[in-house]
């Protein structure tokens, strides 16, 4: 559930205890936004991912935080202030990639929430 109060890093990471190796996870991907609300609600309701945290900066930019179902890697959203550097990233060339068991299905939900899809779900070349 979200809250206002900070997670710490073992509470947003997937910590496998069982590896007898060092862990190496994905923290967060980080995406910059110029309407948090909208993007929250792209990414809880549509996308159906899991809002962890949402918080303001001591900088004054909002931040929440989203991760899918399973918890393998964390979405940072910001909304930076328009006088932060960051601003400019808005919009910029950046991929946030999702892998699911069955892309027909997932497709087809999303597009009942409403997610537009500039193509349907295509068999790459290289087989993927």
């Amino acid at each position: 559930m979200a809250s206002n109060t900070p997670l710490t890093w073992t509470e947003r990471s997937v910590l496998r205890s069982d590896r007898e190796q060092p862990y190496l996870c994905i923290q967060d991907v980080v995406v910059f936004v110029r309407d948090l609300d909208v993007s929250k609600r792209f990414y809880t309701q549509q996308l159906g991912l899991e809002l962890l945290t949402e918080q303001r900066l001591p900088t004054g930019e909002r931040w929440i935080e989203v991760a899918p179902p399973d918890g393998s890697a964390n979405l940072a959203i910001v909304e930076p202030k328009p006088d932060a550097p960051e601003y400019n990233l808005i919009g910029g060339y950046r991929w946030v990639l999702f892998m699911t068991e069955d892309v027909d299905a997932k497709y087809k939900e999303w597009s009942e929430r409403g997610v537009h899809f500039l193509v349907a779900p295509e068999t790459p070349g290289w087989g993927g």
